[in-house]
């Protein structure tokens, strides 16, 4: 039998993924990469990179380095999105690279 069950998605800050992968890659990796997530956090840039739109989510303090960036595959419920604004954003985080990335993210 199939266990396809749309899996739970976990609850967190964009401000403790972000402590979570600086304090511990590999360990937050095993916590959340590959899973879904549904991501709280305000909103720092919009924007498009190789043609696919994103969203950054405040990292853990202003001078954190590591950011949360999501990226969509539409634009769906990006166009009233401002800087500043909190927001929630569901999607399967893919680990970090320069930030942490969440693809196939969609707006809560």
């Amino acid at each position: 039998e199939e266990t396809t069950k749309e899996e739970a998605a976990i609850p967190v800050t964009s401000k403790q993924l972000s402590a979570d992968y600086e304090a511990n890659e590999v360990n937050a990796d095993k916590s959340y990469k590959d899973k879904k997530v549904a991501i709280t956090g305000e909103v720092t840039d919009i924007g498009v990179i190789l043609e696919q739109t994103y969203v950054s989510l405040e990292g853990k303090d202003e001078y954190s380095i590591v950011q949360i960036q999501c990226f969509f595959d539409d634009n769906k419920g990006l166009e009233n999105l401002q800087k500043g604004q909190s927001v929630t954003i569901e999607g399967t985080c893919g680990g970090k690279s320069m930030n942490v990335e969440v693809n196939d993210s969609v707006v809560k």
